[in-house]
């Protein structure tokens, strides 16, 4: 999902992905769908952890401690 906050006179968006949104190849084709069509010259994107990429890092921290 796109979380989209709007900045100043001009309208720029920030556009923001991550985790689900960026699961898989057709996650990432349907991301660029999107900026393609909604998306302006001047607009911004964030793209945070594909997939479960968070929880992995988190799990790998873990066993590090141990």
């Amino acid at each position: 999902m796109s979380v989209i906050a709007q900045a100043g006179a001009k309208g720029r968006q920030l556009h923001k992905f991550g985790g689900s949104s960026l699961a898989d190849v057709k996650c990432y084709l349907r991301v660029a769908g999107i900026m393609a069509e909604y998306s302006q010259p001047d607009d911004m994107m964030v793209v945070s952890a594909a997939g479960s990429t968070t929880n992995q890092l988190i799990s790998w921290l873990k066993l590090s401690q141990t």
